[in-house]
């Protein structure tokens, strides 16, 4: 069986597995999958999951709302939304809502060595599609789409090409900038040091812990993140925890000295100091309002 690439929570003894929003897990065949709208709605994928991997949804038409993390985003018409692994989301689509959801993860786009491409899904969250490249958008989808569903043994290059063909239409539209063909060493070293942040944060919390596994000193490591991304190595530790701390204050039932536990904070004294030093409020202050904004957002949907 093929590994699952949305994550089960990452359960503590004391939290005994509470969440207020089921966690669901698909399948990925060869790192990469292609669904109609509907199938997420008939397979109740469209609850609240954390992804570990790339999620493109492509809106033909109709409307509807997606959380992403800590923000809401209106769905509307010939746009495509793209989602990175370990971001929360919840999608709630109207019955008329037509479309394509795309899973692909980062294995299927290291394979097929598409750095250019992977830098560019990370850069554009949300894409319009708008003159005659809507046609031939769609027509590259429906062509990934009957090409997945064939299940041959030699369809891995032919999916490569159409979905490599589909970023391609995307990166032309006039609001979203080029993927450049090549990718500088800086540019490599910033982006496996932001991958490894993103898998290993609960563990390494120090740059020179990301410096040892990347082969690099810790000082190159920092003046070259510092470089491309215009922030020092530690500011990305210290904000990969307060985001996560984030979603599961807003996304669990944890305590907070749980979620401290979770994310390998020993003392849930030193973890308040931290979400408070790196987030500018107090974690208590931001989980109550985060349960007053769901509050009234129930209201206003009743």
């Amino acid at each position: 069986m093929a590994p699952s690439y949305y994550a089960t929570p990452h359960l503590t003894p004391a939290n005994g597995g509470k969440y207020r929003s089921n966690m669901i897990a698909v399948t990925i065949n060869g790192g990469i999958s292609i669904e109609p709208l509907s199938w997420l709605v008939q397979q109740n994928q469209t609850a609240a999951t954390q992804l570990h991997c790339y999620e493109i949804i492509w809106v033909k038409s109709g409307s509807g709302t997606m959380i992403a993390d800590l923000a809401d985003w209106d769905l509307s018409a010939h746009t495509v939304h793209i989602l990175k692994p370990g971001q929360f989301r919840k999608l709630i689509l109207d019955e008329y809502c037509d479309g394509f959801c795309i899973h692909v993860t980062r294995e299927f786009m290291e394979q097929h060595e598409m750095h250019g491409m992977e830098q560019f899904l990370r850069a554009n969250p949300v894409i319009s599609v708008t003159g005659e490249l809507l046609a031939d958008t769609e027509e590259i989808l429906l062509k990934l789409r009957r090409e997945y569903m064939m299940h041959t043994t030699v369809r891995q290059p032919i999916l490569k090409r159409f979905f490599e063909l589909f970023l391609l239409y995307l990166a032309e539209q006039p609001v979203s900038e080029s993927v450049t063909a090549t990718v500088s060493a800086e540019q490599m070293l910033a982006e496996k040091f932001l991958q490894a942040v993103r898998a290993e944060f609960r563990t390494r919390k120090m740059v020179a812990d990301y410096a040892a596994i990347l082969w690099v000193t810790p000082g190159h490591l920092n003046r070259t993140v510092k470089h491309v991304t215009g922030f020092p190595a530690s500011y990305h530790i210290q904000q990969q925890i307060i985001l996560e701390a984030k979603r599961k204050a807003r996304y669990s039932e944890m305590s907070m000295k749980e979620i401290a536990y979770d994310l390998g904070f020993e003392d849930a004294s030193h973890f308040s100091k931290f979400f408070r030093n790196n987030s500018g409020v107090n974690f208590t202050d931001f989980r109550r309002q985060v349960l007053k904004d769901q509050h009234v957002c129930q209201e206003a949907m009743v």
